[in-house]
């Protein structure tokens, strides 16, 4: 089957399996490697992108309903100052991700800082959440998403 992705900012024409999942669709075909596809039943989180700027767990997401739709990979972010500023924050904290969690979490922080830079406890707690991964603990994560969002708002440390 012949799907049509925008993907990064980038119009996609790829042949894959109909049944394939989205994951394995943007890992394995299209190279993008941030996106993982681990435990297959979005428990872990390493497979979240974002569709049509909302976050999807990509492994329960069929390619087919993907089609003609926006998606980001963390690749499409890697940019942006945006996530210079995440990074930075994430650096203050000494959060030191894994391999395995860090481009989730990197990204489902950069789209919560761009729907609002005044983060809550909910909304922080939302973050840490959506990815699930021991190497690093939580109050750890939440300064770094704080000192994210200070960053992203031009605070300056």
């Amino acid at each position: 089957m012949i799907f049509k992705l925008n993907v990064n900012g980038k119009e996609q024409e790829v042949d894959a399996p109909s049944n394939i999942r989205l994951s394995v669709l943007l890992r394995e075909i299209l190279g993008r490697k941030a996106v993982k596809h681990s435990c297959g039943c979005g428990r872990c989180g390493y497979c979240l992108i974002l569709l049509n700027d909302k976050p999807i767990y990509s492994c329960l997401y069929p390619a087919t309903k993907a089609q003609n739709q926006t998606i980001v990979t963390l690749e499409g972010i890697t940019q942006k100052s945006e996530y210079n500023n995440i990074i930075k924050g994430f650096e203050l904290a000494n959060v030191d991700l894994c391999p395995n969690c860090a481009p989730s979490r990197l990204l489902i922080t950069y789209y919560q800082l761009g729907r609002s830079k005044e983060l809550t406890g909910d909304m922080i707690e939302n973050i840490i959440q959506s990815v699930t991964c021991d190497c690093t603990d939580n109050k750890s994560l939440k300064e770094a998403i704080y000192l994210s969002a200070n960053f992203y708002e031009g605070g300056n440390f």
